[in-house]
């Protein structure tokens, strides 16, 4: 115990010192708590705001789509072009379709089978397309003869005939017959150019109609030849180039019923 100050006024130097001492001792505590305190705000949970939780980022997946799996889905494609190619509906018949038209890559010779074995072998190129608007679609060869022309056995569409791949050749059914094309029919039933050979077994004429000779009904035979067309060109000479043994072998032009 120190002794009491005999100066009116004067302080008391260890009573003093000791308050001094617990001044300091509780300004550091209270620096203690408020430093801990700080440190852990960040990982306590925010109080949602009042009508509930606080709205968050969407990430992906959330509205119920899937994650970009980098695959492309050739049911809707991205370019005009792609749309060109056909995307939507398969035609069934009705007039007021876009019908897409393209050359098959593979090639036969003249005895195809008739027109049966022609429409037969548009249908296996259409079957084995990459692409799914191909492959759900019927089509039907560009192909005559004497007694059964190719603008008897298709339909007259009244909306544009468009290439596999992107581009309008005609745009309807009577503008496909005028004897000029607004674009050579060169894509395949995968939206590709011919690889080589660009000659295509017809039997037809610019106009739809038969233009003999024709393979006897292609059905072929020794000596016997066949009108053919060509791919490279969009005057009549598309449908109707020249003549050649049924022996050949050449592509053939396929159009969407």
């Amino acid at each position: 115990m120190g002794r009491a100050c005999p100066v009116p006024g004067c302080y008391n130097w260890s009573t003093l010192r000791a308050r001094e001492i617990s001044r300091w001792a509780l300004s550091c505590a209270a620096a203690i708590a408020l430093a801990r305190c700080s440190s852990c705000a960040g990982d306590a949970p925010l109080a949602p705001p009042e009508g509930g939780a606080p709205d968050a980022a969407p990430s992906p997946g959330d509205s119920g789509a899937p994650l970009d799996s980098g695959v492309v889905d050739s049911t809707f494609p991205a370019s005009d072009a792609a749309r060109d190619a056909g995307a939507g509906v398969p035609c069934t018949g009705q007039p007021d379709c876009e019908r897409l038209v393209f050359v098959t890559s593979a090639r036969y010779p003249g005895a195809l089978g008739g027109i049966v074995g022609a429409d037969a072998r548009c249908a296996d190129a259409a079957k084995a397309s990459k692409l799914d608007r191909v492959q759900g679609a019927s089509f039907v060869a560009w192909i005559s003869i004497d007694n059964n022309a190719a603008t008897t056995r298709l339909v007259h569409g009244t909306a544009r005939y468009v290439l596999v791949g992107g581009g309008t050749i005609a745009n309807d059914f009577v503008d496909l017959v005028d004897g000029t094309l607004a674009a050579p029919i060169d894509r395949d039933e995968n939206g590709g150019p011919l690889s080589s050979n660009t000659t295509v077994w017809t039997g037809t004429a610019a106009s739809g109609g038969s233009n003999a000779p024709d393979c006897q009904g292609w059905m072929g035979g020794v000596g016997q030849s066949g009108t053919f067309g060509d791919t490279l060109e969009k005057g009549a000479k598309w449908t109707a180039s020249a003549v050649a043994l049924c022996t050949e072998q050449k592509h053939l032009y396929c159009v969407e019923k």
